[in-house]
């Protein structure tokens, strides 16, 4: 996915615009599938992350290619051109709102958020956003007659919701395959991100493809957690945020298949509750893995403020060793001799210079001021 984005970093901006428009157009289609009547508003909202991570990557030129693509899904819908203008605008606020300020948090090179303190704020940024495309795209279906203003509330909260969700799950993951490659990981952690895919697999199994019983079976949704925590505490951002989408897509295709600890109520319904909890789910894991590589960057910091301080050391010793020699010399030349005496411990020191023109071998004098 790095190579794509580097790829279509180098395209002109007009096939990139028009590259986002087919991608957000054909992730809007998907989303679309899980739509609440009329057809608009959907728990499931796929391209509020895309268009954010276009934000962050390529910067607001790419804004006409959200809008653009926003406006064929949504006139797709209905075939009403006022509810796709409308509705597009929305979106295209949104991307512009939350990514410009993102880019600030995560930053256009890839390095990743820097302490969990980012990643709540832009989860605060996500859902302030999609605040901004719930209201003009509900106010858009409301004031063209599409929706009556007994669903507003409903219509507002499923937008927000997904479109909330959509960023938390999808921008992360897009940008931190779209970063600059990290090294490779050690022998060992293959190993151990072997063993955490197997088992994480083996227990998105075990919570998600079970048929629902009652209420109580959604407590088993959390046994993911551990995992979660797990790769953010051990694996780099790619693998975190490949988990977490990973994860959130096995959930939405086992509820909507009435599998799961979140189906048992009405398809939306049940696609809310999994949403809320998914957001809650990558909040925790981005954070914790903004917090272990904020660790890492301190540790890398502190032990090359070490080794430079070693090498001063190290230089200020040859340094002295050097200065000490032409001392030696010095006295060598004049023939004169230096002693120094410890009155804390009454011990004398002779130079070597000293100790030859007393006719004693250097070094070998070390008494009291008596002696």
């Amino acid at each position: 996915m790095a190579a794509v984005a580097l790829r279509l970093a180098a395209f002109p901006h007009a096939a990139r615009l028009a590259i986002l428009a087919l991608a957000y157009f054909a992730a809007a289609k998907a989303s679309l599938v899980f739509a609440i009547p009329p057809g608009y508003a959907t728990a499931v909202w796929l391209p509020s992350g895309i268009a954010v991570a276009a934000v962050v990557l390529w910067g607001t030129r790419c804004l006409p290619g959200v809008w653009l693509g926003a406006a064929l899904a949504n006139f797709s819908v209905n075939l009403s051109i006022p509810a796709a203008v409308g509705i597009a605008t929305g979106n295209t606020l949104e991307a512009l709102c939350a990514g410009s300020l993102a880019a600030s948090l995560y930053g256009r090179s890839g390095e990743g958020f820097r302490g969990p303190e980012q990643v709540f704020v832009f989860a605060l940024l996500a859902a302030a956003a999609s605040a901004i495309a719930a209201t003009v795209g509900t106010g858009a279906l409301w004031l063209t007659g599409e929706i009556p203003r007994a669903s507003f509330v409903a219509q507002w909260y499923t937008w927000w919701q997904g479109d909330t969700t959509g960023i938390l799950v999808i921008a992360p993951c897009v940008l931190a395959w779209a970063g600059a490659a990290r090294l490779p990981p050690r022998p060992m952690h293959r190993h151990e991100m072997g063993a955490f895919a197997l088992l994480f697999v083996l227990v998105l199994a075990l919570v998600f493809t079970r048929v629902p019983v009652d209420g109580a079976t959604r407590t088993i949704a959390f046994l993911a957690f551990p995992f979660l925590a797990w790769a953010a505490c051990r694996f780099s951002e790619r693998a975190v945020t490949t988990s977490v989408l990973a994860a959130a897509a096995l959930a939405v295709w086992c509820t909507v298949n009435d599998r799961g600890p979140f189906a048992g109520a009405s398809l939306n319904e049940s696609l809310l509750t999994l949403q809320a909890f998914t957001s809650t789910a990558v909040l925790i894991a981005l954070a914790l893995g903004a917090l272990t590589r904020e660790r890492e960057r301190a540790l890398r910091t502190l032990s090359a403020s070490h080794d430079a301080l070693d090498e001063a050391v190290r230089a200020q010793g040859i340094a002295l060793g050097a200065r000490e020699q032409e001392f030696a010399q010095a006295q060598a030349l004049a023939h004169l001799g230096l002693w120094s005496w410890d009155a804390r411990t009454d011990r004398m020191a002779w130079s070597d210079e000293l100790c030859r023109i007393h006719g004693i071998e250097p070094g070998a004098f070390a008494g009291s001021f008596a002696d």
